[in-house]
């Protein structure tokens, strides 16, 4: 065949090979017929491919139609198999089904006779009767319930609220709970009560009297832990009484970020305490106004600096508070919030005694705590605490401090000739706190709260 001879040129090529060159005629013939027989070997075998892969197709499509085959039989085979299982199971369910029909005649025709004969037994002993009234809902109940609840729900949401509140609304809270005394009382007022804020300044400014041992220590820081409690309304009325004592008192506005005490004295200046103590050769005298109260002075703040703190820290404030003490009576000194900045804690440094301002429903009590304990860290002597902006009408304030006084002395208000004047009844509380002052300081220990 056509291999046989391939081999055999092959052969013959190899030999020719090795005794001529390739350029030689009969080796170049011999191998051009070697390459014919191999393209005619090629030719043959793709034609025998091509035919033993058309072989395999018939054979693939014959054996996929066996398999479609069997399936079909083998589902006509499962069809013929549940047909007979359902004829089987239909047969046995109908004999199931006459029996129990069966049975539930005989039980009928029993229950038929039972009842035949309870019949003859039953008579009717009371008749039934419609209600007037509805069974449910019962109204009355439903809405007494209602109200429990509520009313149990309101307590609990008011005993919420009083838990989370700190704000300071019991007068005796601040001296139970912080161990400083309550030095004054400032209440809400109107045209016909302005009395009691006389009475109440009055008071106070005995109470500052003796802690001040007779204002020895006569310079008195009046400060509050936050804005809004009224320090400098405290600090102008307490002024003012002193003032119509007799006495020489001088008003320093040291809150050089948002003064306000020349509003109250109705004044406009045009410099004050931050130009004093940036020009230290000027002379204190002609920065102080005087007031309408006569024996009242003010040294407003004046233009607001770059850097407050910085003035408070001068030896030249800490000469003109040495000043003032030997000019004046009094001298009070209305700062700054103590926890907003630190203008407060660096004025506290400079004076004698710190008189701390609450306001009712509005001071929280851990800020209280905290100016308190500010000055006790800077060893500060706190004279007390004002509480300002309180109620004197609500029961529990009214009983706390006016009650006695003002129930011996109300039939007067009515324009009897022989009612006490303001000053009377000033007197009278202010003894009264007077007493109580001196109760405090002889339990108190000298020198600075600690």
């Amino acid at each position: 065949g056509l291999v046989k001879q391939y081999q055999e040129g092959q052969k013959e090529l190899a030999k020719m090979a090795s005794q001529f060159t390739p350029e030689y005629p009969p080796y170049q013939k011999e191998a051009a017929e070697l390459e014919s027989i191999k393209g005619r070997i090629r030719a043959q075998a793709m034609t025998l491919l091509h035919a033993q892969q058309g072989q395999s197709e018939a054979l693939s499509a014959e054996l996929a139609s066996l398999d479609k085959e069997l399936a079909d039989l083998k589902a006509q085979a499962i069809h013929l198999a549940e047909g007979s299982s359902q004829s089987l199971a239909m047969g046995s369910g109908v004999d199931a089904l006459q029996k129990y029909l069966t049975l539930l005649n005989e039980k009928i025709q029993e229950l038929d006779v039972a009842g035949k004969v309870l019949a003859s037994r039953v008579s009717i002993v009371n008749p039934a009767v419609a209600p007037d009234v509805p069974y449910s809902p019962r109204k009355v109940r439903t809405t007494l319930f209602a109200f429990l609840l509520g009313l149990m729900m309101s307590a609990g949401i008011i005993a919420a609220v009083q838990v989370l509140d700190k704000r300071i609304k019991d007068p005796d809270a601040i001296e139970r709970k912080m161990g400083i005394p309550l030095v004054g009382l400032i209440p809400f007022y109107s045209k016909e009560d302005q009395w009691l804020v006389v009475e109440a300044f009055q008071a106070l400014r005995t109470s500052i009297h003796y802690a001040s041992d007779h204002r020895r220590k006569n310079i008195l820081l009046i400060a509050s832990p936050s804005s809004g409690e009224g320090k400098s309304s405290v600090a102008a009325n307490l002024g003012i009484i002193a003032a119509k004592a007799g006495e020489r008192v001088l008003l320093i506005d040291c809150d050089l970020r948002k003064s306000t005490l020349h509003q109250f004295f109705t004044l406009d200046p045009k410099r004050g305490l931050s130009d004093l103590l940036a020009a230290p050769e000027m002379n204190a005298k002609e920065f102080i106004l005087e007031t309408s109260s006569k024996g009242l002075s003010l040294l407003p703040a004046g233009p607001t600096p770059l850097n407050p703190p910085a003035l408070f820290s001068m030896t030249r404030f800490h000469d003109l508070l040495e000043w003032a003490r030997k000019e004046y009576d009094w001298v009070f000194v209305d700062t700054p919030p103590l926890l907003a900045i630190t203008d407060g804690s660096l004025i506290a440094e400079h004076v004698d005694l710190v008189l701390l301002v609450a306001a009712v429903k509005i001071t929280q009590e851990p800020l209280l705590e905290r100016a308190l304990e500010m000055m006790q860290r800077l060893n500060k002597e706190v004279a007390g605490v004002v509480l300002n902006r309180f109620d004197w009408r609500a029961p529990d304030y009214y009983h706390y401090y006016y009650g006695k006084y003002h129930a011996k002395h109300y039939h007067y208000y009515g324009g009897n000739p022989a009612a006490p004047t303001v000053l009377d009844r000033a007197a009278s509380t202010a003894r009264k706190m007077t007493r109580r002052a001196i109760g405090q300081r002889k339990g108190a220990p000298r020198g600075p709260v600690v």
